[in-house]
């Protein structure tokens, strides 16, 4: 029996292969000059081969990566511009903060560029990406200003009940400003304090002068007016006049608009009043002692120098003792606490200079002393906790 010969190796030019239009449509191959064109990747082949197989995956990889690079060629440049906005942002937001000139943009830039040049050249470029130029800065606090308006408008939308604090003051251009502040809750117990505004006073400051610009402002903000539970003012007539004060005019302009208003609770000068309070406590004799032996150490020079190295040499605690002024409230408890914390190197020194203070060593002089400083401490953090955010929280 005869033994079959040795099969033949196939080949493409004797199997008479054709291109197919369908291939077009399927995988973006064309016929070209007698060879199949990828519309994709331009690539030639006129025997097929490059179309199957484990080519085919690899050059299937190496066009995704490429899409991927040219991707990222793109992103990277939109990400730093991104992020050079949002540092002209934070930034501008500090100018405005701080109460700086706009121009001072330009000089914080110099001072990033000089640090960015000498901590992380190969990065120097992308810090001159970010615009502070006066007129930038300008235009971002714009828009944080509009935004933080937009927000405060749609928080004032959902609150329950609220309070307003009003205060005028005269800038340095001599204009009337007055300040508006709300305080106030939402039906999940969510409390909003914010600076409603701050609006110029043109011509007289009149109380109805004042309530107009006031409902001007609820007007732009919708504040609904049946919501108000009290109002804050300082003590001027303009504001808290009988006949024609603010919170009188406003009391009539809500009855007009059916409004019960006998139940708005009206405040003024909470601070004034518990200062004013703090004054009638009898104890002259204390403060007529501490002040004149705070004055008698500091207001000399020599006295002054004197003690300052005794209580360096001994590593106190305290550096120096500190200056009683009457028109700054909150100096009085700050000049007793130190007085009474370093009550026996003061004593020391005093005995070194040959001066008796007796009611030093009395024993209810000094118990009038502490209670003072406990007294005074306290009225100190009412006066601070007044002046900040949320100031009758339980905590």
């Amino acid at each position: 029996m005869d033994k079959p010969g040795p099969s033949k190796k196939r080949k493409v030019k004797d199997e008479n292969r054709q291109f197919q239009e369908i291939w077009t449509e399927k995988y973006f191959f064309v016929w070209s000059h007698n060879k199949v064109v990828c519309l994709i990747c331009k690539t030639q082949d006129p025997t097929f081969t490059k179309f199957t197989g484990e080519l085919r995956k690899q050059k299937m990889l190496s066009l995704k990566r490429e899409l991927i690079g040219q991707q990222a060629m793109f992103i990277k440049p939109i990400q730093d511009s991104e992020t050079a906005t949002e540092v002209s942002y934070e930034i501008s937001r500090m100018i405005a903060k701080r109460s700086r000139p706009f121009n001072d943009g330009d000089f914080v830039k110099e001072c990033i560029e000089i640090a960015a040049k000498k901590m992380c050249p190969e990065a120097a470029k992308k810090f001159e990406k970010i615009q502070l130029n006066r007129m930038t800065i300008q235009r971002r606090i714009m828009s944080l200003s509009g935004n933080i308006a937009e927000q405060l408008n749609e928080k004032t939308k959902i609150i329950e009940f609220f309070s307003l604090a009003l205060d005028e003051y005269i800038d340095i251009s001599s204009t009337a400003q007055l300040l508006i502040f709300i305080r106030g809750v939402t039906q999940d117990f969510e409390v909003l304090e914010e600076l409603l505004g701050m609006c110029s006073l043109k011509g007289q400051t009149r109380g109805v002068d004042i309530l107009n610009v006031l409902l001007d402002k609820c007007s732009k903000t919708d504040l609904d007016l049946s919501k108000l539970s009290g109002v804050a003012t300082d003590g001027a007539p303009s504001m808290i006049g009988v006949n024609s004060g603010l919170v009188t005019l406003l009391k009539k302009h809500l009855q007009e608009k059916n409004i019960y208003a006998e139940d708005l609770m009206q405040f003024h000068c909470i601070i004034h009043q518990e200062a004013l309070c703090s004054k009638k406590i009898e104890f002259q004799n204390v403060m007529k002692v501490v002040v004149s032996t705070v004055n008698f150490i500091k207001s000399r020079g020599l006295n002054h120098r004197q003690f300052k190295q005794f209580l360096d040499d001994i590593e106190s605690e305290y550096g120096d003792l500190l200056y009683y002024t009457e028109v700054r409230w909150l100096s009085r408890g700050l000049t007793l606490e130190r007085f009474l914390n370093l009550i026996e190197e003061i004593g020391i020194f005093l005995e070194e200079k040959q001066r008796d203070v007796p009611e030093l060593k009395n024993p209810d002089c000094l118990c009038d002393l502490a209670f003072l400083v406990d007294i005074t401490n306290h009225l100190n953090v009412l006066n601070t906790r007044l002046q900040g955010y949320h100031p009758f929280n339980a905590s």
